[in-house]
């Protein structure tokens, strides 16, 4: 087998040090569930799932450290292992999807080798003959929540033509992660990014290092990562006026989500100059868009709350800072 070298891109090498300090942990790995009704052919799926590997070099990466810098290395072959199955139907019918969602969890926690791989696993958790869960995990440096929808749309189109007796139908992506990546180096080594660098000296100059929060806690000595969620339901009749509002002032929900939870730390903290980190989708060429890979990017947007105004001038404020950013 075949192994190509390429550079890394920014948010690789980012991803890979950030591995790189918390060895042996499944911290970076993401993962999806795609629940399937109805009778399933498992050799089609395998098919469509060796398919998406042969299509998207992404998925054949592994990463070298060769002397402290990331190089990654794209084999020429997929991993050519049978598509695992494990099987809940001995359990009672209320018990087999908590257990599914039990084992997909356990799945999701088993740390990846970046320098042997692979980067992406999947497996198939057989609930009935009619239900199936298909959990697939990979660790960040090899995608992101853009190349899950990617995925998932080729294997549906994929597994129905096979099924159906034919070849796999979903189109090559017009390039691959690691033309993307030399494209990013030498975009930099030309300059590129100049403009880019001096407009966020600018906009981070004297930005704030932290938020004094009222319940907030030292950090430990060794970060964990341990979390919860809360899920909160929101009103429908909420939700359309929240997308009136937007409309009115011209900008998205986004900004208006966004303003409400600047005036909320504002309001809690005293700080009328904020830093909040929003992730984009950092996939600003339309070539990079069928793409699988990380193209996801953490963005700082500044705010800064007057606390005189009114919320529509922090809405307007806010939908400012966040198109400052993008075009950044």
């Amino acid at each position: 087998m075949a192994v190509y070298e390429f550079p890394t891109s920014f948010g690789q090498r980012r991803m890979w040090l950030l591995a790189e300090m918390d060895p042996g942990e499944p911290t970076y790995n993401i993962s999806w569930a795609l629940w399937l009704d109805g009778p399933l052919e498992v050799s089609a799926l395998q098919q469509a799932w060796d398919a998406a590997l042969v299509r998207h070099e992404a998925l054949r990466t592994i990463f070298r450290n060769e002397s402290g810098v990331p190089v990654q290395v794209i084999e020429d072959e997929p991993d050519a292992s049978p598509l695992p199955v494990t099987s809940v139907e001995q359990l009672g019918a209320d018990q087999r999807e908590p257990a599914a969602m039990d084992l997909i969890r356990r799945l999701a926690q088993v740390p990846f080798d970046l320098a042997s791989g692979p980067l992406a696993r999947a497996t198939l958790v057989r609930l009935s003959p009619d239900a199936h869960v298909l959990a697939v995990v990979m660790h960040h440096i090899v995608a992101d929540g853009w190349s899950f929808r990617i995925l998932f749309d080729e294997l549906s189109a994929d597994y129905e033509a096979i099924s159906g007796g034919g070849d796999p139908v979903a189109e090559e992506p017009p390039i691959q992660y690691a033309d993307f990546a030399i494209w990013q180096m030498e975009h930099d080594e030309n300059g590129g990014y100049g403009p880019a660098g001096r407009f966020w000296q600018a906009e981070l100059a004297d930005a704030p290092h932290s938020l004094s929060l009222p319940a907030d806690a030292p950090y430990p000595a060794r970060q964990t990562f341990a979390a919860q969620g809360i899920d909160s339901a929101i009103d429908a009749s909420v939700v359309d006026a929240l997308r009136e509002l937007a409309a009115r002032h011209g900008v998205t929900l986004f900004a208006v989500l966004l303003a409400a939870y600047s005036a909320v730390l504002s309001r809690l903290t005293g700080s009328d100059d904020l830093l909040v980190a929003a992730p984009m989708a950092a996939r600003t060429r339309p070539e990079t868009e069928r793409v699988v890979g990380l193209f996801m990017n953490t963005v700082p947007i500044r705010i800064r709350v007057d606390q005189d105004g009114t919320f529509s001038d922090l809405v307007r404020a806010v939908h400012a800072a966040t198109a400052r950013a993008l075009a950044h």
